[in-house]
């Protein structure tokens, strides 16, 4: 929560009269005792002397926003933000004095939910933290610790720990054995960033230098079970799941000494709850991860809504007098990307689309969304294209024996755009990939870019970057392939196969995009270079230096059948010597497949093959095999 300071009782650079002082000292002792009416009057007393002081403004703002029950939000972060934007016009303010500013507008930015400018702003406090007074020192080196790891900036926040844990050290020294309550308190804080720390280092994945206590605490119960997790272990929910339960009180976990303890049950239950969903998740179980994420955000949206005011000031007002803790959850747009991603792995692209949208307002440079929107887009096209099953015959016209079989067309129609709508608007459509694909690509640094000190940000590692440059020149080179715009779609997949690092998956989609593009543009012979079955050794997403890492999540929804991308490519290489008029050829590839009687294209090709051969009796059969009621 927002705190005020004794700005004005020390104030030793500004002419003030002793009567003065003392009303700003008088004020300062009545916030501690909670007094807000009484210590907004003495500020009014000084507010006809000093009327345009930048400390006294502050200060009473802050005491009106108490006064007030921390609900007018609004009114406090204009203040605030006129003050600093105005900083600059008050003569003789240190750069110290201005730090109380920076941190209450910064605790006000978090708690709305808008984490990078609330670092932005308290980043400027951090050079001056050795001339503070030592509880905002602690406070706000708390929140830069949060505010820096929900930036992925992990190392930054090992270094301000390092730092403040040798100060306090220093400080232990000095007044330890003085003070008896001292000493609690430097024990309570240093947990605090130990706390921090276990974040750090697993967001880090540097679980090698984690200790986790065997103490019954909340936080431990997470970071084990987190632990578990990325070590593979299959029991890393249980304790997880005896948490979320209703009748679970977890007596036995707030009963330790967890730093926890003052905040909401329900809260922790809400991250329980996604954690499960993750874990659920990684093991393939797309639609329990889906669930665990539904109630997650559900219990999220009814602890916010909970916590609102419901006083007929509030209603009357238009929801304008809400606390400042449930005017956002920070935990809303984690757990809505989390739930699309889950959503698009259940095949349910549109709802998945709607959930990834709203926190782009939150991530809106994060390529990694930007793909998986993309990924939605696609998705929910190859639904729409697959909604009409193609079957082999479409109708029967006449009668015995001059019956006409019609067979049914299984080629694609041409797709169409709707030209009524723009394609910045939001919607599944295959234009509005191509939109989020070339802001992936125009997000990621080019290969040649890349260093070891390049930062994309949201967590994304250097390896991930080579990954997602990957997937979307993949995605690309398909969606190009359905707009028909062929010449495009194989820049994208000669782009992908000249990449240095490309796992087994992408060189055979770029191989098979290269293929059909040049097949769509005349280049059979060309094509056919792409469409090797052999060279098929394996179709791993995963790439070589993290196959063997303990600390990646496994992942067994990989596609581990190399025989069925050798006949997808052995089917493709017998369609493109078809069309250059190597029937024989051609049909001798298509007998080393499988025959499936589900699989619609490889059956009209066969028949396709014995009518360009005249073998009107096997095309008889085929047909009486496939549908023997319209024979």
């Amino acid at each position: 929560m927002i705190d005020i300071t004794n700005e004005i009782a020390d104030i030793d650079d500004v002419q003030v009269s002793d009567q003065e002082r003392d009303i700003a000292l008088t004020a300062f002792c009545d916030f501690n005792r909670n007094n807000y009416t009484a210590c907004n009057q003495q500020l009014q007393k000084l507010e006809k002397t000093l009327s345009n002081n930048f400390k006294l403004i502050h200060n009473k703002a802050i005491v009106d926003f108490y006064e007030g029950g921390c609900k007018n939000v609004n009114e406090l972060r204009k203040t605030l933000q006129s003050l600093n934007n105005q900083i600059s016009n008050y003569e003789g303010i240190k750069d110290m004095d201005k730090c109380p500013l920076f941190y209450n507008l910064a605790v006000l930015l978090y708690q709305t939910c808008k984490p990078n400018s609330a670092l932005k702003i308290l980043l400027n406090v951090r050079p001056h933290l050795d001339q503070l007074e030592e509880i905002l020192v602690e406070k706000s080196v708390l929140l830069l610790c949060e505010l820096l790891l929900n930036a992925y900036r992990a190392q930054d926040a090992l270094e301000l720990i390092d730092c403040m844990e040798a100060r306090l050290q220093v400080t232990l020294e000095m007044y330890g054995e003085v003070l008896e309550n001292f000493n609690i308190k430097i024990e309570n804080y240093q947990k605090r960033l130990n706390y921090y720390r276990k974040r750090a280092l697993f967001s880090i994945q540097s679980v090698h230098d984690l200790t986790i206590s065997d103490e019954k605490s909340i936080e431990n119960m997470f970071f084990q079970s987190r632990l578990l997790y990325l070590e593979g272990n299959k029991n890393c929910h249980d304790e997880l799941v005896k948490f979320t339960k209703p009748s679970n009180k977890s007596q036995d976990l707030t009963n330790g000494t967890s730093i926890f303890k003052e905040i909401n049950h329900e809260n922790l239950v809400v991250l329980a709850l996604n954690n499960l969903g993750v874990i659920k998740f990684s093991s393939g179980q797309f639609n329990l991860a889906t669930h665990s994420l539904q109630q997650a955000l559900n219990r999220d949206v009814n602890l916010v809504r909970n916590t609102k005011d419901t006083s007929d000031d509030s209603s009357s007002s238009g929801g304008k007098n809400t606390y400042l803790q449930a005017v956002g959850s920070m935990h809303r747009y984690s757990l809505l990307y989390n739930l699309g991603v889950s959503l698009l792995f259940s095949n349910r692209p549109r709802d998945a689309f709607e959930c990834l949208l709203e926190p782009l307002h939150y991530q809106h440079n994060n390529p990694k969304l930007w793909l998986r929107i993309a990924e939605c887009c696609i998705m929910f096209h190859q639904h729409t294209k697959s909604a009409n099953k193609s079957y082999l015959v479409q109708e029967v016209a006449g009668k015995p024996p001059h019956r006409k079989i019609i067979l049914n067309n299984i080629v694609p129609l041409k797709y169409s755009s709707d030209d009524s709508q723009s394609y910045a608007i939001p919607s599944p459509s295959l234009e509005f990939a191509i939109l989020c694909l070339k802001i992936v690509l125009n997000l990621i640094p080019k290969e040649e870019q890349v260093t070891e000190e390049t930062k994309v940000g949201y967590g994304i590692t250097l390896r991930e970057v080579l990954s997602l440059r990957n997937s979307a020149l993949a995605a690309s080179a398909f969606v190009c392939l359905c707009i028909a715009d062929y010449t495009l779609a194989l820049e994208h997949a000669q782009n992908l196969l000249t990449q240095s690092q490309v796992n087994e998956a992408h060189i055979m989609l770029g191989h098979l995009y290269c293929a059909e593009a040049l097949v769509m543009m005349g280049k059979i012979s060309e094509a056919i270079h792409h469409l090797d079955p052999e060279s098929i050794k394996g179709i791993s997403t995963l790439y070589s230096s993290n196959s063997n890492s303990k600390t990646v999540p496994p992942t067994v929804w990989e596609i581990k059948n190399v025989q069925m991308a050798k006949e997808i490519t052995t089917y493709n290489l017998a369609v493109a010597l078809a069309m250059r008029g190597d029937f024989t050829k051609a049909k001798l590839l298509l007998q080393e497949l499988k025959q499936d009687k589900r699989n619609i294209f490889l059956t009209m090709m066969n028949l396709y093959l014995e009518l360009q051969l005249g073998n009107l009796d096997k095309v008889r059969d085929i047909v009486r095999q496939n549908c023997p009621q319209h024979v």
